[in-house]
């Protein structure tokens, strides 16, 4: 009968355990989602203004 008690007592702590990692995976993952879109569109900016920059340079070096 102690020894079950033990058991449960050293179950619980694992148990919280894991959910607060779920959770927090959860969370992350959350997060991530709203943002990678923009990073994305940052991203995406950046490479947009790069070719112009790029473009331009052309235009500027070659008649």
């Amino acid at each position: 009968m102690q020894q079950k008690k033990q058991l449960i007592q050293l179950r619980i702590p694992l148990l919280t355990l894991n959910t607060l990692m779920a959770h927090i995976l959860h969370m992350i993952r959350q997060t991530y989602f709203i943002v990678r879109p923009i990073l994305a569109m940052e991203l995406g900016l950046l490479s947009m203004a790069q070719m112009k920059a790029a473009t331009t340079m052309d235009s500027i070096l070659l008649p």
